[in-house]
Formats: C-alpha cells, structure tokens, sequence
C-alpha cells in the first residue's frame, strides 16, 4: 500500500523564532506554529481485484474553529518538580485555550503527539495542537504554563 501525504493548500504557516524559556526548571522551547483549517491525508489502496483507488482521511476542528500546531520540546534542567503537561494553554487576543483531548490520529499525519502525562524526567518531544476559532485575529499568541507566559511573534499572511 502506497501512503501519499496531502496537506491543505490553505494552510498558513505563522513563522516563530524558536523560543526557549526556563519555567519551574524546566527548560520549554516552542517552534513554529501551524494554522490548518484542516488534515487530510490521502492514500492509494489496492482493492481486491488489483484496482487501485485513492482514499481520503480527513480530520476537522470542530466547526468555526482552525487547528494550531505546535512542536515543542521540554527538558528537565534542575528541578524536582513534574511538568503537568495539560497545564500548557494557548492564549490568543486574551482568550485561553487548552490542548486537544484526543490528538491521536496526528501520528497518520506524520506528527508525534505530545506526551498527554506528567513527565518527571528526561527530555519530551511532540506537537501541542490546539483549537481556535477561526475568526480569532491572530496577532497576539502566547504559550502559558505554571502563570508565565512565552511570548509567541505572529506574522499574518
């Protein structure tokens, strides 16, 4: 089975510097961000009798909202403390927003969920992905953990 991987022509893609900040001894680097009205996923499948057909995957936000992707890394510096990952949020125009519950299907995408636990130790990759609404003007970002906030730079395309 073949997998071609389709992205949407619409997606926007904000440029963010990679920020790094330590919180609570831990050191939270948050890369660019990811505006996707949605994921689509298309791939040819050989049916029974050798035919082969193209089969869409699509995964939507919820309506009215856009998804924002977000690759993060997190590693312990010097601490004792856990980092509550569910306790990142995304504020956008003063508006908080929490992490999608069930972020699962991101790995058919080619994207590595972050990890949905407290992490004690060692170094944690993976994508934070949000929902926002659409008609949110984008031009203020911030990640927030713990009460402090990483400033996130926005450029409107």
């Amino acid at each position: 089975m073949k997998q071609l991987f389709l992205y949407v022509a619409s997606m926007i893609l904000l440029p963010m510097p990679v920020l790094a900040t330590i919180i609570n001894g831990w050191d939270i680097n948050a890369q660019s961000a990811e505006i996707r009205p949605l994921f689509l996923l298309s791939q040819e499948v050989e049916t029974y009798t050798g035919d082969i057909m193209l089969h869409e995957i699509t995964r939507e936000p919820k309506e009215g909202f856009v998804y924002v992707a977000i690759p993060m890394t997190v590693s312990r510096k010097e601490t004792d403390s856990k980092f509550l990952s569910e306790s990142v949020l995304l504020n956008v125009n003063g508006e908080s927003f929490s992490r999608v519950k069930d972020d699962s299907f991101l790995i058919d995408y080619g994207m590595k969920p972050f990890p949905h636990m407290n992490i004690k130790l060692g170094t944690h990759k993976g994508v934070y992905l949000f929902e926002v609404p659409e008609e949110s003007v984008l031009n203020e970002m911030f990640l927030s953990y713990q009460n402090q906030k990483i400033k996130l730079s926005v450029e409107q395309k």
